[in-house]
């Protein structure tokens, strides 16, 4: 019948053929296939179903009869697709096995076309047949499993290659899904995973089990096994509350049931064999046991692994000591001899043949060996005993004499005891011998240093480590005159002469302390009070880890050498009679200081006199008064100059001042008039009154010449020039020279006759406030109208006053007149302002400065608050503690003071900070520069920001140009002063200035700021 022939039966038929489909046990269901626009098939419906397809499925036959598939059993549509397209384009039927999961059982599924668009599905439970097949394959795999875990064991040597391997096999052979053996943290509160493998091994990653019980994730099955070591099995891995912290992972991985086995160390569980399978209920009774045994068999395994490991261990300690032994007594550092009773050398160790030479080839007996090294030592004395080297018992052969194979002899203590029979019967013995051949030495070298220090001729002083005197040998008591009995308890300190400071002693200590060592010249005091100077030497004795146990200091009285040494070399650089520095060393001293010009840029100036007719007085009153004159000349001539310039005798009546760190040369002249002063003065010697007079010649580094000898050669002629130009005088060598030497001498005479006759004037520099525009200040410039000369600059003048002490009643005057004429012009209507006025450094030294603006204010009427002292910062760091009590005084009297040329000297936040002084001036040099050049800016306003800190006004002076106005109006400088407001102005003009000049603010953001142009 054909499969059509299912759906046209014979009417007659249809009743039998109905209640056959309602009873049939094997669940039957009729379909018809659904296809899409193209033919092709996309689902099917239910025509009709048996009763025991309703009870398969759980639904009733009306509720699926006419229901496309996908509606109603969603999750059959995709198992489906593939089958119902090849239903649809094939005759064949097919039959298929498949776990159904919505029932949880096994089916057989036969499927065959019953028409062009018709087909029918049969299903058969098969689950028992399954369930059977799976049991047989899994106790297969055990047995598989447990046959390679017992071949595994036998190869293996410990664990670590036992465990991976047994995971793998329960694995490939034993069917599982994945298998892991855990052991516990070395802290004994958690299981860890020692090995694992399967391809759901990412199921260990991050997992936590405890061993302790009183939370969850120490209450599975696999903490539970090792804790109590029992097997446990779960049926339903992923639904057992055991495993609750692990459900997920379980799910995501596929395990239905697990099972774990303790592996036993020694009777106590070691670890944990953990395995997982996709099947529920895996694991039956028989898998249990035979996972079980492979459990068993790996903690067999184990004891095994332990048992030989032990017996290796013994092996080796053995060995090991029995090497140790031989290594002991090869590397010793004591020589050891092994001997028979017959006398043969058994053995000698490395320690013997290194200090003899001799190997058991050389002295193969005792008495071969006591005949090349010990002479008679160890011969026996009855020579017919059988056995003359036969030790009963241990005995000390005291020391003995060894000849070494080199002919070194050493000294031997020698030690020897029994140790028992030979394998052949033969007593031996051992002899070892401690080597004294160095601490002989030392005993000796004790003896030998004991007598140096009592016989030395050095003061040998020992103390401890706190410096408490433990010994004095006698050349101590020689040198200090203390008795050993006096200084033994006693420090150094009762050496101490008072002539060291602290920091001295604080070097010495530092020195010692660091390096071990000390040495110098010391002033120390005898017992009697005498101090002498010793030559010291100390040095720290220290034990094995470093620390100082002693110190040992050596003295050397070499307080007479030092005097012969002192007068030998002062004959050799200095002259006997005026204890000047000679010719030698005047020339060593011009070398260095001709270095030191090329370094500096500086010059030098050599000043070479000549005494004129002193050989007269000479001839005339004797050599004594001679050589007397000549130390009262020395006397003055080292005054008149510099204590770093050098005063030097040539011989005879010829003397050479040497000046270094020259920058003006006009200083020369003022030091040679000085000098031709000093020697035309009278000289009162032995109660004679003596005239005389000098002739000098003046030589200039580099000018006249770059070495010693030409430098000489011109002063010598200079001062030959001076002879011949009358003598009493000076003469540079070079007639320009000489020139400017006539140029300084017209000026400081006319300058002393200027101020008698009023040629000076005073001119005034306005001062602009740059935030108001208003007229601030002013400042005082000293004139000299010359009758002959014309108008004479300051810088041709001034040098020439401070040099010859013009400038004490010259800055005088400068004063009163400043105040005088500012009280002039407030009387005239012109509102008040401050005058400012330079002091020169004579003035501040010398002077009485305050006395004298004191006078001039009380004068004039001038309030102190309206004059402004100006002063330079090398000026006051000359003496600051005395520049302090200068500016106190002059704050109590209510007098400004400034810092004329800030930049160009010292300047420092700490003299800023300790002087109170109102205002910086910033010296124009630094204002030429800017703001083109980038070191002035930054110099400028570096000041600036100085001196709003410090909370100073800051003024500008040689402003000449809009761009350097608007670069200080922008870094906010408070005042200027130059030539792009004014030139200095006599009094009259300085007036018209006032009067004409219209304050306007100054401190504006360029380009908006509008110059105010000054008349210059």
């Amino acid at each position: 019948m054909s499969q059509n022939a299912l759906f046209s039966p014979r009417a007659d038929s249809i009743p039998s053929l109905l209640q056959l489909f309602s009873n049939m046990t094997s669940a039957l269901a009729l379909h018809e296939i659904i296809r899409d626009s193209e033919g092709k098939p996309v689902d099917y419906r239910f025509l009709d179903v048996n009763s025991a397809f309703e009870l398969l499925i759980g639904l009733p036959r009306e509720k699926l009869v006419g229901q496309r598939a996908s509606d109603v059993l969603p999750a059959f549509d995709s198992d489906w697709r593939d089958r119902l397209t090849e239903l649809a384009q094939t005759e064949f039927s097919r039959q298929d096995e498949f776990f159904f999961t919505f029932k949880g059982c096994w089916l057989a599924v036969n499927t065959y076309k019953t028409g062009a668009n018709h087909f029918a599905t049969m299903f058969q439970d098969i689950s028992d047949r399954k369930k059977a097949e799976q049991h047989a394959t899994r106790l297969t795999n055990m047995y598989r499993a447990l046959s390679q875990t017992n071949d595994a064991i036998v190869r293996m040597e410990n664990e670590n290659q036992l465990f991976p391997l047994a995971c793998r096999i329960a694995v490939d052979f034993g069917g599982m899904s994945m298998a892991w053996i855990g052991i516990p943290d070395l802290t004994h509160t958690a299981i860890v995973p020692a090995a694992s493998y399967g391809k759901a091994s990412a199921f260990l990653d991050g997992m936590v089990i405890l061993l302790t019980p009183d939370e969850p994730r120490g209450q599975g099955p696999t903490a539970l096994t090792f804790r109590e070591g029992l097997p446990i099995v779960l049926s339903d891995f992923c639904e057992n509350p055991m495993t609750a912290p692990w459900h997920d992972r379980g799910k995501r991985h596929g395990f239905h049931s697990s099972a774990t086995f303790p592996l036993m160390r020694h009777g106590a569980p070691y670890a944990v064999f953990t395995v997982y399978s996709d099947q529920p209920s895996a694991f039956d009774d028989e898998s249990v046991a035979l996972l079980s045994e492979i459990a068993s068999n790996l903690g067999f395994a184990m004891d095994n692994f332990d048992r030989e490991t032990a017996r290796r261990s013994g092996e080796i300690s053995l060995r090991e000591s029995e090497a140790r032994l031989r290594l002991v007594a090869d590397e010793s550092p004591f020589p050891m001899m092994v001997y028979a009773e017959d006398g043969e050398i058994v053995q000698v160790n490395r320690a013997w043949f290194v200090m003899t030479q001799y190997t058991p080839l050389d002295v193969p007996t005792m008495q071969i060996w006591a005949e090349m090294a010990c002479p008679g030592a160890l011969r026996s004395s009855d020579k017919n005993n059988a056995a003359p080297y036969a030790v009963r018992e241990r005995f000390d052969g005291g020391e003995q004499a060894v000849r070494c194979k080199d002919g070194f002899v050493r000294i031997w203590h020698f030690v020897t005891s029994p140790l028992g029979k030979l394998p052949d019967g033969r007593q031996y013995a051992v002899s070892m011998a401690t080597d004294i051949t160095e601490s002989k030495k030392a005993e000796e070298d004790l003896r030998l240093a004991a007598t140096v220090f009592e016989a030395n001729y050095s003061g040998i002083l020992i103390t401890d480590a706190e410096g408490t005197i433990l010994s004095v040998n006698p050349a101590f008591t020689t040198i200090t005159g203390y008795p050993e009995s006096e200084a033994v308890g006693q420090t150094p300190r009762l050496l101490k002469s008072g002539r060291q400071d602290a920091d001295f002693y604080k070097t010495l200590w530092d020195t010692l302390l660091s390096t071990g060592r000390w040495q110098g010249e010391i002033w120390n005091k005898r017992k009697n009070g005498d101090a002498y100077l010793a030559w010291l030497s100390i040095s720290a004795v220290r034990d094995n880890d470093g620390a100082p146990i002693n110190y040992i200091a050596i003295a050397e009285d070499i307080t007479e050498n030092r005097a012969n040494k002192n007068q030998i070399e002062f004959l050799a650089y200095y002259d006997s009679v005026t204890r000047l520095p000679n010719r030698q060393l005047s020339r060593e001293r011009l070398t260095r200081a001709i270095a030191h010009a090329k370094r500096t840029d500086t010059k030098i100036a050599l000043i070479y006199l000549d005494l004129d007719n002193f050989r007269v007085i000479n001839d005339t009153l004797g050599h004594e008064l001679g050589d007397a004159l000549l130390c009262a000349f020395a006397n003055r001539l080292s005054s008149s100059v510099r204590e770093t310039d050098t005063v030097s005798r040539q011989g005879g009546d010829e003397f050479l001042v040497m000046l270094t760190d020259l920058y003006d040369l006009n200083a020369v002249s003022t030091v040679a008039i000085n000098i031709l002063e000093q020697a035309s003065k009278p000289f009162t010697v032995d109660a004679h009154e003596l005239g005389i007079s000098a002739s000098v010649g003046i030589s200039v580094y580099p000018n006249d010449g770059n070495d010693i000898d030409t430098l000489l050669k011109s002063a010598d002629m200079a001062m030959y020039n001076a002879k011949d130009s009358g003598r009493n005088t000076f003469r540079f060598y070079g007639e320009e020279m000489n020139a400017s030497i006539k140029d300084h001498l017209r000026i400081r005479g006319d300058m002393t006759r200027a101020i008698e006759r009023g040629e000076f004037i005073l001119h005034y520099q306005p001062q602009i406030d740059l935030v108001t525009g208003e007229l601030c200040g002013a400042e005082a410039l000293i004139r000299w109208e010359h009758p002959e000369l014309g108008m004479v600059r300051p810088d041709r003048f001034i040098q020439v006053a401070e040099q010859s002490g013009l400038i004490i009643p010259l800055g005088a005057w400068v004063i009163r007149e400043a105040c005088r004429q500012a009280m002039a012009w407030q009387r005239a209507g012109l509102p008040p302002f401050v005058v400012a006025v330079n002091i020169s450094a004579l003035q501040f030294r010398r002077g009485d400065l305050v006395q004298t603006v004191s006078d001039a204010l009380s004068e004039t009427g001038l309030i102190p608050e309206l004059l402004e002292l100006e002063l330079t910062e090398s000026l006051l760091l000359q003496d600051l503690d005395r520049s302090l009590d200068i500016v106190d005084q002059f704050k109590t009297l209510g007098v400004k003071m400034s810092i004329d040329d800030f930049g160009t000297g010292y300047s420092s936040l700490a003299y800023l900070q300790r002087l109170s002084l109102e205002k910086l001036k910033i010296d124009q040099s630094f204002i030429r520069d800017v703001p083109h050049k980038k070191s002035s800016a930054a110099i400028v306003m570096a000041i600036i920001s100085l001196a709003q800190t410090l909370d100073k006004t800051v003024i500008a002076e040689g402003v000449e140009t809009a761009e350097q106005l608007a670069f200080l109006r922008t870094h906010l400088c408070n005042e200027a002063q130059g030539y792009f407001f004014s030139r200095p102005l006599p009094p009259d003009e300085f007036a018209t200035f006032m009067k004409n000049w219209k304050p306007a603010p100054l401190i504006k953001t360029p380009p908006d700021f509008a110059v105010q142009a000054a008349p210059h």
